[in-house]
């Protein structure tokens, strides 16, 4: 057992933030942050039929990345006070640009990036080559700190392909496992493993105590 108290708190912003039980369970309900990610302007302007073709979809978050260093610095003044030195890891993705979200921070934390779509999702054309070089500088050998991971064995060759770069991957759970779910296994030294894309089975399930 650690010794030290984990406390986790999720703020996700996102469409998907409609469905009652997603909003209750790891949707944000912090009003400051739901402004400074433009909570509602990301969840009204998602759809290329809200946006126009044109624009095309997502054009509400690609209006939010366009000037995201303005971004950073409100959410630094606004939640830098009572945050800052007081976050050890940052768990950010979908997309990948809000790593960038505690840059302004005296003290930053550690970063986990998930990688389940290109890093360039929903970045703007002409940012996309500044942004791909920063990227890589936060997820390099010199930010040790800092682990990218691919949601899938997909995932993590299309990072090599994409980027040259080597990442593992992850088996991703149901979201309430994730959530609730605790693996006990029967013998201290055991781990549980699942072949990659096999269904877990009632076996399995039932060593997932809440």
């Amino acid at each position: 057992a650690s010794d030290h108290a984990i406390e986790v708190n999720s703020h996700v912003v996102s469409e998907y933030c409609d469905y009652p039980w997603y909003a209750e369970s790891v949707c944000t309900r912090d009003a400051r942050i739901k402004s400074i990610l433009r909570d509602e302007q990301v969840r009204s302007f998602a759809s290329q039929a809200a946006c126009g073709r044109e624009r095309g979809q997502w054009c509400g978050l690609q209006d939010l990345h366009a000037d995201f260093s303005s971004v950073a610095a409100e959410f630094a003044a606004a939640l830098g006070p009572e945050l800052d030195g007081e976050v050890d890891v940052y768990f950010c993705g979908h997309p990948l640009v809000w790593c960038r979200l505690f840059e302004r921070f005296r003290h930053t934390p550690s970063i986990l990036g998930v990688w389940d779509m290109p890093h360039n999702f929903a970045v703007p054309l002409l940012m996309q080559q500044r942004w791909t070089a920063d990227f890589l500088t936060l997820f390099g050998p010199e930010k040790s700190r800092n682990l990218l991971i691919a949601q899938c064995a997909f995932h993590s060759l299309q990072v090599q392909w994409l980027l040259g770069r080597r990442v593992p991957y992850y088996q991703p759970l149901g979201i309430r496992s994730a959530l609730s779910g605790r693996y006990r296994p029967e013998n201290s030294d055991s781990v549980l493993l699942s072949v990659f894309h096999t269904p877990y089975d009632v076996e399995a399930l039932s060593r997932t105590a809440a």
